[in-house]
Order: structure tokens, then sequence, then C-alpha cells
């Protein structure tokens, strides 16, 4: 629905605002083909936010490598660039609300002070096919402890006394309700700001007003007032970690705009001989299970001009006339305030962007596949089952298929944890069919050859059966069944490797459901799987009885190796502790002597159990190229 028809002119403010209410449902990421699409980004924080970078700086260092590639296409002629597809309205600016297409000026220091939002802006607006639409809302000297505290953290009695107290010291007639109000009153001016900066797009930017409206992002850049609190710091700041975390979710549902991407701005005032433990604390946000993929943390401390600093330092800025004008040149405030550095502001601005539109891709990707949970593959007396990830939209080709096999040490996982959606999805959206399964596991974590004896064949049998599943649906679920891969991480690394190598000449083929179809791989990628137990068991224990040996050399993938094996891609990390790279070594070595195509891949410094983007190294599109070469021919 277009914002003009959410919002009528003729509307009293009572009524807009009942309306507007009612209309952020329809502020989502779906967008509707008959009508365009204004991306609307907030950016939110305090002084570092508002801005006092001078962008004549940015002439200054038009040659630097970070500025040279966009330097070029900020100008028009002489003049700065004033956009006709990023317009920006900043309701909180100190001496006025001011709101136009993107250009400088948008900033706090002087006329045409720019901060974070002119390389956001440029960025954003270079990717981005719709128009683009930029709420600045940032008030200097504010806390997340008590200015922006959110809704679900109220502060406890303690708290408020304490404050109550250091505030009467000021001013003897503060009362405890003063202090009560003062407590996330800028959390509160943020969203109804926000609120009505999004009612207000029809007459502020008439260009806009038939569009329809998605929130698209979030930035927040702010900490100078936290990291200075002494009670945080006692605690290394795990508190603003707790905080923030909140503050994300409360503005994601006050926005309702539940999978909203989240950029946080690393504070970095004095670069990056100040990082520490506050900078730990909102990387640390970051990674909250629940907020893991959609928030993203991002370093600034490398943007800070150590050139201007040394000059700082040296006090050129009131200095001599000459040493003010080279000063001039590169700053034109304090430390806290980066400087005033034009550029420093610009290429933070640049980097939250960039962060903007991965998250973005990302989501797109994800929000472009199909999901089918728990679909029966076993049989009726099985309580195992499958989830099936596909590509939104049916090819009119047929599709290949991978098999994606979970982790546990054979007596836990699941088919949906967070490592097997990360490699549904991102697969689903590259073009394959994914099935994710479930399967027998060991009742109890005893040692290796005890949970063999317990599930072994067994286990093996049950991804036999998922290839079989899907070449028995092949027609309903549009799969190229002469193409289906695999790919497993841990127990399920080994579990794929073996299904890759074993033959039905072998003796270990399944003879349950679906018997008439093969369940021969064509690809495979084991991730840090187990994949000579012999070795790996004698490691955890003094000795094998022959039982035990025998079991686990037949559960070996080592043990099947021949020159027709499918194509392996073979993943592990150097800091596994669970199981050693050498068992990827091993496997690799073993395939390469029988000549097998294989290729190994090591990743520096990564741990056990990571997905397709471990943050050593992302490889999804390595993966994706792997399974493209040998199942899409």
């Amino acid at each position: 629905m277009p914002i003009s028809q959410l919002f009528p002119l003729s509307c009293s403010w009572k009524n807009h605002c009942v309306l507007l209410l009612l209309s952020l449902a329809f502020f989502s990421s779906a967008t509707l083909a008959h009508a365009e699409t204004v991306k609307v980004f907030f950016l939110v924080g305090q002084s570092n936010m508002e801005g006092k970078g001078n962008p004549l700086h940015l002439d200054t260092y038009r040659d630097d490598p970070l500025i040279k590639p966009t330097y070029a296409s900020l100008k028009n002629g002489e003049n700065w660039r004033v956009r006709d597809d990023v317009w920006i309205t900043y309701p909180s600016k100190a001496r006025g609300a001011k709101h136009g297409p993107l250009t400088v000026g948008y900033g706090t220091k002087e006329e045409n002070s720019i901060g974070p939002e002119f390389g956001f802006g440029h960025t954003v607006g270079n990717a981005i096919k719709s128009p683009v639409l930029i709420i600045k809302i940032a008030w200097g000297g504010k806390s997340l402890a008590i200015d922006f505290r959110p809704p679900s953290a109220p502060p406890s009695e303690a708290e408020l006394k304490a404050t109550l107290n250091r505030l009467q010291k000021r001013n003897p007639e503060t009362t405890l309700d003063d202090v009560k109000e003062q407590y996330g009153h800028y959390y509160r001016e943020m969203i109804r700001h926000a609120k009505e900066e999004l009612a207000a797009i029809p007459t502020r930017f008439p260009e806009l007003k038939d569009a329809e409206v998605e929130i698209a992002g979030f930035v927040w850049h702010q900490g100078f007032n936290d990291i200075i609190n002494r009670d945080l710091r006692e605690n290394k700041y795990e508190d603003y970690t707790e905080w923030l975390g909140k503050f994300i979710r409360d503005v994601r549902k006050d926005l309702n705009s539940p999978q909203m991407p989240f950029v946080i701005g690393e504070l970095s005032t004095g670069g990056i001989p100040n990082r520490g433990d506050f900078q730990i604390a909102q990387a640390n946000a970051a990674k909250l299970d629940d907020l893991k993929g959609n928030v993203i943390f991002v370093p600034t401390a490398e943007y800070y001009d150590t050139a201007a600093h040394e000059l700082y330092l040296k006090e050129y800025w009131k200095g001599t006339d000459e040493q003010k004008a080279k000063w001039m040149k590169v700053g034109n405030d304090r430390p806290y305030h980066y400087l005033g550095s034009g550029k420093t502001y610009y290429l933070k601005g640049v980097a939250f962007g960039d962060a903007i539109l991965k998250a973005q891709k990302k989501s797109s990707e994800q929000s472009a596949v199909r999901v089918i949970k728990d679909v029966p593959y076993l049989g009726e007396n099985r309580s195992e089952k499958l989830d099936l990830y596909l590509p939104a939209t049916r090819s009119k080709t047929r599709t290949p298929a991978i098999v994606i096999v979970h982790g546990g040490g054979w007596f836990g996982g699941d088919k949906g944890a967070k490592r097997e959606q990360n490699i549904g999805k991102t697969l689903a959206a590259a073009g394959y069919v994914c099935a994710s399964v479930n399967y027998r596991l060991a009742k109890k974590k005893d040692d290796l050859a005890t949970r063999l004896h317990e599930v072994w064949p067994g286990n093996l049998h049950d991804c036999q059966t998922a290839v079989r599943f899907l070449r028995k649906h092949a027609d309903k679920y549009n799969i190229d069944p002469e193409n289906i891969g695999a790919i497993g991480g841990s127990a399920g690394g080994h579990l794929v490797a073996v299904l890759a190598y074993v033959d039905e000449t072998d003796g270990l083929d399944a003879t349950g459901p679906y018997g008439e179809f093969s369940c021969r791989v064509q690809a495979v990628v084991p991730m840090y799987g187990v994949h000579d137990l012999v070795v790996q068991a004698k490691q955890r224990t003094n000795a094998l009885s022959d039982a035990d040996e025998e079991i686990c050399k037949q559960a070996s993938p080592v043990t099947w190796i021949d020159a027709n094996d499918p194509p392996s891609l073979i993943l592990h990390g150097t800091k596994d502790t669970t199981v050693p790279v050498k068992q990827s070594e091993i496997l690799h070595e073993k395939l390469q002597a029988s000549h097998a195509p294989s290729e190994l891949i090591i990743i520096e410094g990564a741990p056990h159990s990571f997905h397709l983007q471990p943050k050593q190294k992302d490889l999804r599109e390595t993966v994706i190229r792997f399974f493209d070469q040998h199942l899409k021919k």
C-alpha cells in the first residue's frame, strides 16, 4: 500500500498516529511488484553519529587508496554532488531539523560538515537500484546505560538510588520520578522520531509519496559516555553487551521489523591503540545466540587519521598561521570526535554501508528458499525425519540435490541445527534441493568403538536411504536423479565420506525402502570428519579389542577408497581440538594415491564444527563452485 494511502494528508494528528501504528505492519522486507520501494535506513547514536567531519579533508586525501576509487563520484565539477536517488531526514539535528537530498551538510560541526551518513548514503545509493531514505537520529553526550536504556532492561532500585544521589549533589530538587524519566528518555525519543519520520515521507519527500516502504537496516554508532563509566568498566562492560542486545531486540520490536539488519559501529576514538574491553563488549553483542547472522560488528579504528593525530599532539591547531592551515587540511576537532576528520567519517560510513549491503544480500539469499520440515523418509516405524530446503522458484530444468548429514559424535546433533540450516539455505539459494537428515544415534556418549557397535552400519544405511528417497521423489521435487551430492560436518563428515566411497559390492548396502534406486552420490564435501577410525580410537584409548578394531576399520572411509570414487572437497581447520586435521590429510593422501579426484582446504585458525562462513574464511563460493562443477554438468 502506498504511503500516501496509509497517511492521507487530510487526517487529524490523532488519526495520523493511529494509522501510523496500524501501518507499521506493512513496513517489512516484502516488496510488491506493482510499486516502487524506498529502502529506509536508520543511523542512530551520539556525537560521533552526529558528525564533526570537514568534507574538504576528502580533497586532501583524494589520492589515498581508500578514497581514490570513489572520490570522483562524490563531486559534480568543483561542487559536492547532490544525489537524486538518496534522501536524508535528520529530525534531531542540533539547531533545527533538516531534510533533503543527500549531500554535505548533515553533520553538526559547521554548515557543511559531515557524519557517517555521507559515506553510507553514497555506498548504498551506488549499490541499490531502489530509492534510499536515511533517517538519522543522534544526540551528543548520551549513554546506553541511562539515556538510550531499552525498555526490556529497566534500572534496578540500586541504580535509581545511586543516580538520584549523584544528581542531587548538583540539584537538590531532583526527585526519584525525575531520575526514572531520564532512564530510556532518548530511546523513547528515538522511536518517536522514527515513527514520525516514516509517517511524514509523503510530505517531506513528494518524490516518494507513492512508494512502498521497506525498513532495510539500522546502524548504531555510540559509546563514549559508556566507556568512561567507572561502574561499567569494573566488569569489563558486560552490562553494556547485555543492554545492547536488549536494545536491538526492542528496536526491532518497536519498528515491527524482527529481521532488520543491524550494524554496530565500533567506538574507536583514538584509533587502534585505544581498543580494549569496551570494543570487545560491543563485538560480543553481535555474538549473542539469537542475534548471530543479522547483527554485524564493524571495526572502525583503522580509519582514525593518525597523521592528523600527530599534528593535534603537536598543537598545530593553536600554533602559527602556517601550522593552523596545515592542521585544517586534515582535522578540526578533538580526538573524541575523531579529530573532525572528514576522511574518517566518510570511511566509517562506507564501512557501515558495505556491512548493511552484505547483510541484505545474505537475507535475500536465505529468503529465496522454501523449507519443508519433518518429512518422513525411513518408513512408518522410524521417528527420524528430514528437512527439505528448496529454491523459492521451481526451475524449468531438473535441479541437483544434496544430502546434509549433521554432526554430534554419532550420539547427538540434529538436522535443524544452525550449521545445517546455514548449509541448507546457502545451497538451496544457489539452486540445489537439499535434504538435511536425522538418522539413528547411539544412546550414550561412550567411547568411539562402543558407539559404533550400537549404531553402525545403521547410521550409514539411513544416509543411503536419504539418497534413495530423493531419487524416488525426483519428479515431485524437480530433482535431477543423476546428480546428487552430500555434505556433512564432524560425524556427518565421516558419514558422507563413507556414503561416497562405499559401493554396492562392498556389503554395506542398505536393505530398507527404495532399494530399486541407487544410493551413490556424485560429489562429496566431508568437513572435519574422522576418516581413519582405528587411528582416532587408539589415540583415545590404550588398546582396542579385535572386535573394536574390526568395526573401526569397517566404518573408516579410508577402507573403501578406490579410483571410481566421486570428487571430494575436504575442509578442516588448524585449531580443531576435537578431530585432528591429520584425519583429513590422511583421507586426502589416500584418495590421491588411488587416483580419485580430491581437494583439501585447510583453514588457518578455524576450530571444530564451523559452518560455511567461519570468521577465518568464507567458504560459500568455494563449496558452491565445487558442487556446480560436478553436479550441474
